[in-house]
C-alpha cells in the first residue's frame, strides 16, 4: 500500500505530532516562574532577546529577532525569511540560533534569549531531547552560544512575546535579512 517515500513521511509526521502532544501535555513540566504573559526587563547589565518564527504554509518560514536593554529600550531587530518549509519547533530551533548570530555579530556578551517554544525552551535547558535534526541543531546552537560571556535561555508565552511576533511575520524580500537598529520598526511601538 505504502512505498518507503511514503512510510517515513507518515512515521516523520507522527513523531512530529507525538512530541507536540507530549510538549503539551507534560505533568512533569513545571515552569512556574518563566511562564509570564508579559515582557520582562532583563537584569541590569543584560540584553534580553526575543525570538520568533511565523511558518507560511507552502511558502516558507520568518524568523524575528528583538533586542533589548534593561529599561525596555529597544537596540536591534533583525529579520530573515526563508523559501524552506520546516516544522514550528525545527523553525523555533533555528530562529534562535539565528538570533544567537546576531548578538555575536553585533557584540552583545550578556544575553538572555526568550522563546515561546517550549520545547526548544526544554531542550536548551537539557530538561528535554528533541527528535535528531532538531536535536543536531540544538547541540551545533549550545556550541555557537559559547561566544557570547553570558547567556540563559527562557520561556514566555506567546502574549508576552508580541514585538518579536510581528517581526517574525514582517515581509522582507526572500532569503535576505533586514535589520532595525537604533529605531524600533513602527508597528512595535506599543510593545
Amino acid at each position: 500500500m505504502f512505498n518507503k517515500a511514503q512510510e517515513g513521511e507518515i512515521v516523520g509526521k507522527a513523531l512530529t505530532y507525538w512530541e507536540e502532544f507530549k510538549s503539551y501535555n507534560s505533568k512533569e513540566v513545571e515552569l512556574k516562574q518563566r511562564e509570564r504573559i508579559t515582557w520582562e526587563p532583563p537584569p541590569a547589565g543584560w540584553i534580553k532577546l526575543n525570538v520568533d518564527v511565523a511558518v507560511l504554509k507552502d511558502i516558507g518560514t520568518g524568523f524575528g529577532v528583538f533586542a533589548r536593554d534593561e529599561r525596555g529600550h529597544f537596540l536591534m531587530a533583525p529579520v530573515c525569511r526563508e523559501r524552506i518549509q520546516w516544522t514550528p519547533e525545527l523553525a523555533e530551533v533555528k530562529a534562535i540560533a539565528f538570533g544567537v548570530q546576531q548578538m555575536g555579530r553585533y557584540g552583545f556578551s550578556s544575553v538572555i534569549i526568550e522563546t515561546d517554544c517550549q520545547s526548544a525552551f526544554l531542550a536548551l535547558e537539557k530538561t528535554e531531547v528533541m527528535r535528531m535534526e532538531a536535536g543536531t541543531l540544538i547541540r551545533e546552537l549550545k556550541a555557537d552560544a559559547t561566544s557570547l560571556s553570558l547567556i540563559q535561555w527562557s520561556f514566555v508565552k506567546r502574549e508576552g512575546n508580541g514585538a518579536v511576533h510581528l517581526m517574525s511575520h514582517t515581509k522582507c524580500n526572500w532569503d535576505t535579512q533586514e535589520c532595525w537598529v537604533s529605531r524600533p520598526p513602527v508597528f512595535s511601538y506599543h510593545f
